[in-house]
């Protein structure tokens, strides 16, 4: 033992396969030599590359349901802390509805909106729920969107987003306008608390990958505007049967009553309605967690897909870094 754990090529490698923060702080007390290899910022970044954040887990509201509810994904003894945290945030939000604009890491973009005389009161926050103070940031509210010819039909979607990284405090607006083929983005960056035009392209829509027939789930990756490339291809019978759900018959070759109901960051993970059951699903893995059933006093779940304006974002997920 001593031979092994005297060599210091061997011991960062152990040390490697502690994924968890709470594991490396442990090993750094055990001397100054442990934590010269914990602390040196190379090993932090093979650290990183092999363990990126995990997903801590997910916020989801029914429609005629209280609050959010926090699911945590695989929990562990060790995050237990952070799992209150997040599954306690939004209680202060009892007297307003809340929806999840977007997530990065532990950070939060959420809209709430309380009624007011004549109408409602819309605020943005930044919120991150792992912090002790909840640390909420009112962000002012996104520009209009221009109509130059208002009478002209068109749809349109709106995205608050947080960045990779940064600062904690950046954020954008996005706004995407269809007509017919063609989409408009317009991207805006909230800069000293002032929202400055970023970017605005027209471009036109590829036309999408072709349905199949069997009941796979189909990750597509289009990186140039034109071509679709397959990236995964799951069986979600498979994914059933793991979960020890019931087969479903296909109808006409399409499958009923299943659903995505959010992707993840540059897809790895969804989340599935499968017959009234939440499901995550990771990618990579093809792992799969029931988060939910849900019951008939539930509603519906509202999710990113089928809500306008701010309203898009109430399925959240969080990371522990």
């Amino acid at each position: 033992m001593s031979s092994v754990l005297g060599d210091d090529d061997l011991l960062r490698e152990i040390l490697l396969h502690l994924g968890l923060p709470t594991s490396l702080l442990r090993a750094s007390l055990v001397c100054r030599r442990w934590y010269g290899h914990v602390s040196d910022p190379a090993f932090l970044r093979r650290l990183r590359d092999r363990h990126p954040p995990r997903v801590l887990g997910v916020y989801l509201k029914a429609s005629d349901g209280p609050l959010k509810r926090f699911f945590p994904i695989r929990p562990l003894p060790e995050l237990a802390a952070a799992v209150r945290r997040a599954g306690s945030f939004f209680d202060s939000f009892a007297f307003s509805s809340t929806f999840v604009e977007d997530s990065r890491g532990s950070r939060l973009l959420v809209t709430t909106i309380e009624d007011e005389k004549g109408g409602y009161k819309r605020t943005h926050l930044l919120c991150s729920p792992q912090s002790p103070a909840g640390n909420a940031v009112v962000v002012p509210q996104p520009p209009p969107v221009p109509r130059p010819f208002p009478t002209e039909p068109v749809n349109f979607n709106y995205y608050m987003c947080l960045p990779d990284g940064g600062d904690g405090r950046s954020y954008f607006w996005v706004v995407m306008e269809y007509r017919e083929q063609q989409t408009t983005v317009r991207l805006y960056e909230l800069q000293d608390m002032c929202w400055v035009a970023r970017a605005s392209l027209a471009t036109q829509i590829p036309i999408t990958p072709p349905r199949h027939k069997e009941s796979l789930l189909r990750i597509f990756h289009n990186d140039n505007g034109v071509d679709w490339f397959l990236v995964h291809s799951i069986c979600l019978r498979e994914v059933c049967a793991n979960l020890g759900m019931a087969d479903w018959p296909p109808l006409d070759g399409h499958t009923h009553g299943v659903k995505i109901r959010a992707v993840g960051d540059n897809a790895k993970f969804v989340l599935l309605d499968l017959f009234g059951a939440i499901v995550f699903l990771d990618i990579t893995s093809k792992q799969a967690q029931k988060l939910y059933e849900m019951r008939q006093e539930d509603g519906t779940l509202i999710d990113r897909n089928n809500q306008s304006e701010s309203k898009k974002g109430v399925s959240s997920c969080s990371s522990a870094q």
